[in-house]
C-alpha cells in the first residue's frame, strides 16, 4: 500500500535530490576542471608548506614581495575553491538521507530536513550580505540556498508536519 504524500513534500524531496546531484557535479567540476591538477599532486605528496615554498622561490632565490603577495592571493583563491568544493560535496552527500526520508514520510526525515534548512540559511546568509555590501555577484550564490532554506522551514513547520509518521 502506498503512503499518502502531499505534493509539497514530494516537490521538496525532488528539489533536495536535484540540489544534491547538482552539488556533487559542481564539486567534481571544481576539483577536476577549475583547480590545477599539479596543486593536488604536490599538496598531497608534500603538504601545503612545501607547495608555498615551491611557489615562492625561483631557483632557490626568494622572489620579490609583490610577486609573492600575488601568488599568495592566488593560492588563497585555490584553497577557497578547494574548501568550497569539499564543503558542497560533503553537504550534498550528508543531506541525501533527508530526501529519501521525506519521500517515505518519516518524522526524522522531516527533522533532518529542518536542520538542513537551518544550515542552508546559516551558510547562505553571509554570501548574500557580502554580495549586497560589496555590490558583487556573490549574493547570487547565496540567494537560492537562502530562499530554499527559508521555504523548507516554513513548509515543514506548517500543516505538513501532521502528515509525517
Amino acid at each position: 500500500m502506498m503512503a499518502y504524500r502531499p505534493e509539497g513534500v514530494v516537490s521538496l524531496a525532488i528539489a533536495y535530490i536535484v540540489m544534491q546531484v547538482l552539488g556533487i557535479m559542481i564539486a567534481f567540476l571544481i576539483v577536476r576542471v577549475v583547480l590545477p591538477p599539479q596543486y593536488f599532486l604536490v599538496s598531497l605528496q608534500f603538504g601545503n608548506e612545501y607547495l608555498m615554498r615551491l611557489i615562492f622561490s625561483n631557483n632557490g632565490n626568494i622572489i620579490g614581495t609583490s610577486v609573492a603577495m600575488q601568488l599568495s592571493e592566488e593560492l588563497f583563491l585555490i584553497e577557497s575553491f578547494n574548501f568550497s568544493a569539499w564543503g558542497v560535496l560533503i553537504f550534498s552527500v550528508v543531506s541525501l538521507p533527508a530526501s529519501i526520508c521525506l519521500l517515505s514520510m518519516k518524522k526524522w526525515g522531516r527533522y533532518l530536513s529542518l536542520v538542513i534548512g537551518i544550515l542552508l540559511i546559516v551558510i547562505a546568509l553571509p554570501l548574500v550580505i557580502h554580495g549586497i555590501i560589496l555590490e558583487s555577484f556573490t549574493f547570487m550564490f547565496g540567494l537560492i540556498p537562502l530562499l530554499f532554506g527559508i521555504g523548507t522551514i516554513v513548509y515543514l513547520t506548517g500543516d505538513a508536519k501532521y502528515d509525517f509518521t
